[in-house]
């Protein structure tokens, strides 16, 4: 039986232009809708709930995000953060297994039933 899971969301912090979000100390808190790690220009979202599908997942962490962009457009100047979806990490438990498929963008990596480790760099 097939049980998807969306174990984390991952966006890209920047700016709108004439505003400039640069090297800002790293951020880490939870709340009711999760964990939230920000640092290097990446948010990295751990989901406190289930979900099943990455829009019902996006349709319920998205809204706190907006909300923490007009917050900062009030507290600084307006469009000094903006969060931009990137993926998501989905692990599929199979009866009793998992699996992890992380999708990014078009592509797509299932890994299942390995001790393996990947290390991705962003080089651009």
């Amino acid at each position: 039986m097939r049980d998807p899971h969306i174990a984390r969301l991952h966006f890209e912090i920047g700016s709108e232009e004439g505003s400039s979000y640069e090297n800002p100390e790293p951020v880490s808190f939870e709340n009711s809708l999760g964990r939230f790690d920000a640092r290097d220009a990446k948010l990295v979202v751990e989901p406190a709930d289930h979900f099943a599908d990455h829009d019902a997942s996006r349709s319920i962490i998205e809204p706190f995000l907006r909300s923490w962009e007009i917050e900062t457009d009030l507290d600084s100047n307006p469009g000094t953060i903006r969060f931009k979806f990137l993926n998501i990490d989905e692990v599929i438990r199979l009866s009793g297994q998992a699996r992890l498929v992380l999708r990014l963008n078009d592509a797509r990596l299932t890994v299942s039933r390995l001790d393996l480790k990947l290390h991705f760099t962003d080089d651009a």
